[in-house]
């Protein structure tokens, strides 16, 4: 799924991006076409066929933990449009972005997705794009949605807020749970295997190797009466498994990639285009985010190597 042939296949991609699209106009042509095609595969998470495997939250990629990094860089290109361009069109089309986000109850892409939220309301109250009238509006809302999330939080086991299952997955969180102690067991075995192999790691889509010679019989107590949760070739966790699989040459270099984009974000704000670097940094957090209790897929990588494709455009300039 993101072994070395995809690897190379993304990065070809990226190169194509940056010498194709010569214009602004040509990348928001593009982009908005992008965001288009989300809105037809987030309506696909209310299809069932029993025959494709599919049911209502997954969406045609099948599983939702796949689509939700993928929706999540278009839904904050849909809050820019709309923001910056004031297009309800697009405002709509964010709308179901989130909706169906918080639909697929993915707890990490969730997290992820109101910590770039907040990230960017943050930045543009106190950034100075906004009017002054505008900012006290926005931070009053998102006072309002600190204490609305605090409220859920304490009545968590409350009858109402349980019927409501987005909110219960998220709220229902705890460090005793079956998937939350397999994850930690699993990351474990990550770090083990890390340190077998700290240079070069076991290679792309190679996790599995060190999963099994650092199996932990621990793992079978969370069967619950199958195998679902017993067995990983994936950390869940993408920080992980980039230096399990790759080593500490892999890791450095990831850090490096994340040191160009932070260069190139800081670079944009202060060329005057505040705005969109805020934009485009909230999508990154939410995608780290998302990613952090999860693992890289072709949805995670469509969405971040176009951005990061978009960003590079404008660090030409």
């Amino acid at each position: 799924m993101t072994g070395l042939f995809a690897e190379l296949h993304f990065l070809i991609w990226f190169f194509v991006l940056i010498s194709f699209f010569k214009t602004r106009e040509e990348w928001n042509k593009y982009l908005n076409f992008s965001f288009v095609v989300a809105l037809v595969v987030a309506a696909t998470a209310f299809y069932q066929n029993p025959k494709w495997g599919l049911s209502f939250g997954y969406g045609i990629f099948n599983n939702p933990t796949f689509v939700a990094p993928y929706l999540i860089f278009h839904f904050f290109w849909g809050i820019y449009k709309f923001i910056g361009f004031r297009n309800l069109y697009f405002l709509g089309g964010a709308a179901l972005l989130l909706f169906v986000i918080l639909f697929a109850q993915i707890r990490g892409a969730v997290l992820g997705l109101l910590i770039g939220i907040f990230v960017l309301g943050a930045g543009l109250i106190l950034s100075g794009v906004l009017s002054r009238r505008l900012r006290v509006i926005l931070l009053a809302c998102y006072v309002l949605l600190i204490a609305g999330l605090f409220a859920f939080w304490q009545l968590r086991d409350n009858q109402f807020v349980q019927s409501f299952s987005p909110i219960r997955r998220v709220t229902g969180i705890s460090l005793s749970e079956t998937t939350v102690q397999t994850r930690l067991l699993t990351w474990q075995g990550a770090l083990k295997g890390i340190k077998n192999m700290p240079f070069f790691g076991t290679g792309p889509e190679n996790f599995n190797y060190s999963f099994n010679k650092y199996y932990n019989p621990r793992f079978l107590k969370f069967g619950g009466g199958g195998f679902g949760e017993t067995w990983f070739d994936k950390p869940h966790n993408a920080i992980l498994e980039v230096l399990a699989e790759t080593g500490i040459i892999g890791g450095l270099t990831y850090i490096l990639i994340w040191f160009a984009a932070g260069l190139a974000l800081y670079k944009l704000f202060k060329n005057g285009e505040k705005f969109l670097s805020l934009i485009l940094a909230s999508a990154f957090i939410s995608y780290l985010g998302a990613v952090f209790f999860s693992f890289d897929s072709f949805g995670s990588w469509f969405g971040l190597y176009l951005m990061l494709g978009f960003l590079a455009y404008h660090d030409k300039f």
